[in-house]
């Protein structure tokens, strides 16, 4: 009996003994004078139990349909398996017949091949024979004239023999000084280039030491008017400890390409012929290596540039600068003189010096992390390092006398 046969008995037999929902709605329940139910209260659980037994009976459809499918299936699923079966023995049979008459045909072609490679060996050999003979006795029959001939011979072809060997030798003596000198060449060009990469270093050096101590001395005249102003003793503390760490940084970064430039002379100086056939793709793949390296280190110290404010000090700064009341003073507080007119800020001359490294890029190399470019000195990052314009320190109503200078740069 086949598994949908045994299905639709069993659900034959659950549907006899089970009731309908039809049923249930014409099932009347008689009604007693005194001790009944309220018959309100016993049609609204009736017609309660209709609707849940309703979905139920429907479900139960629902899956015994889904169930009628399924083992349809897996009868067809059954009857393919014999002819799949089937399939495969006979593949199976197919493919051992072909392998076993190849195999009989391989074998029949190098029987074959066998014998005719000893019949080809027996008439070489008999063939060889024979003009052994025939040489060895057309050279019994040779005359002293043919002695000497021969003599002349070897002779002639000793001196050639020499003379082209001689010509190898000049040839093979002509390769070697090529391949000498082309190694000469790329050694001269890598210790060219160490060499140029050793001034570029110390340029840069010489040039970010000199950036740096003009960008000290304009921060620090900066912060010199302000302190004038404002007691920004705590900020400057904090900046300079801020300068200390850049200058760490750039510092670990001089170091590193000192490293760098260590390994790239002990790979230059390896006297190899093969590290000098090597030496443009090997000096292309470190300079990339050194290039990673330096805009890692770059990208590390630009997450480190600014520490975040807490939230607190920005509350406060909002509050300070949204507030249309004036914050009273301190009685205990020291007083600042009103300041009518802004100060004349010291303009600080432009140095005179030779085109450096920095005037051959299209930007500084620092640019990105002091925030400072050519034709944009000033951004929406962080405070700029330049004089305010003249309008920020036009005083307006409810607004500071600094505003200019803690005004959100455009």
């Amino acid at each position: 009996m086949s598994l949908r046969t045994t299905a639709c008995l069993c659900e034959e037999r659950r549907r006899e003994n089970m009731i309908t929902p039809s049923q249930i709605r014409e099932k009347n329940l008689s009604t007693v004078q005194s001790g009944g139910y309220d018959k309100e209260e016993v049609n609204a659980l009736l017609a309660q139990i209709v609707e849940s037994y309703q979905a139920v009976y429907d479900e139960n459809k629902e899956l015994y349909r889904k169930m009628e499918i399924l083992a349809g299936k897996i009868e067809e699923y059954r009857s393919e398996e014999d002819s799949i079966k089937t399939a495969l023995i006979t593949a199976q049979k197919m493919a051992d017949r072909i392998a076993k008459d190849a195999k009989e045909k391989a074998e029949e072609k190098l029987s074959a091949s066998a014998a005719t490679a000893q019949q080809t060996v027996t008439d070489a050999k008999e063939k060889a024979d024979k003009m052994v003979a025939e040489a060895r006795t057309y050279a019994a029959n040779f005359t002293k004239e043919k002695q000497d001939a021969a003599e002349s011979i070897i002779t002639e072809a000793e001196a050639k023999a020499n003379d082209a060997i001689d010509g190898a030798k000049v040839v093979a003596q002509e390769m070697l000084n090529q391949a000498k000198q082309l190694s000469e060449e790329l050694m001269s060009k890598a210790k060219s280039e160490k060499a140029y990469h050793e001034q570029l270093i110390e340029k840069l050096r010489s040039e970010s030491k000199s950036f740096k101590d003009s960008l000290l001395s304009l921060y620090e005249s900066q912060m010199d008017r302000l302190g004038d102003m404002v007691d920004l003793k705590p900020q400057v503390d904090e900046d300079q400890a801020h300068i200390d760490s850049v200058e760490s940084e750039m510092n670990q970064i001089i170091s590193n390409i000192d490293e760098i430039n260590k390994l790239q002379s002990q790979t230059v100086d390896a006297p190899t012929e093969e590290a000098a056939a090597q030496a443009p793709t090997a000096e292309n793949t470190k300079g990339d290596t050194d290039d990673d390296q330096v805009d890692q280190i770059i990208d590390e110290i630009e997450e480190k540039q600014a520490p975040a404010a807490s939230p607190e000090e920005v509350s406060s700064a909002l509050n300070a600068f949204t507030e249309d009341e004036i914050t009273p003073l301190d009685e205990n507080a020291p007083t600042i003189s009103e300041i009518d007119e802004e100060p004349e800020l010291e303009q600080v001359p432009p140095q005179q010096e030779e085109k450096t490294l920095f005037d051959d890029q299209a930007a500084m190399p620092f640019e990105d992390y002091f925030h400072v470019k050519s034709g944009d000195e000033r951004t929406s990052e962080t405070i700029s390092l330049t004089a305010p314009d003249e309008d920020e320190y036009e005083e307006e109503e409810g607004s500071s006398k600094l505003r200019g200078f803690f005004k959100k740069k455009k």
